[in-house]
């Protein structure tokens, strides 16, 4: 199963919308989703169902202050 395109596939796929937040690094207003294997991960906001679906860790300047060693 390949990554969600948009939030639509993601809940058809089994992936929760969990919450807003910021992120650490950039500041950026981002998504919480829980997979289905019931990890979390950021996103970009999506405002509508169609919004793309891109990892925040993508697009944030600061993520490799988060990848694990």
């Amino acid at each position: 199963m390949s990554f969600p395109e948009n939030a639509q596939q993601m809940h058809e796929q089994g992936y929760t919308f969990l919450d807003h937040g910021v992120c650490d690094g950039c500041l950026q207003i981002i998504e919480w989703w829980r997979t289905p294997k019931g990890h979390q991960i950021p996103m970009e906001p999506m405002a509508k169902p169609d919004s793309p679906a891109i990892a925040h860790w993508a697009t944030c300047p600061m993520a490799k202050k988060f990848r694990k060693q």
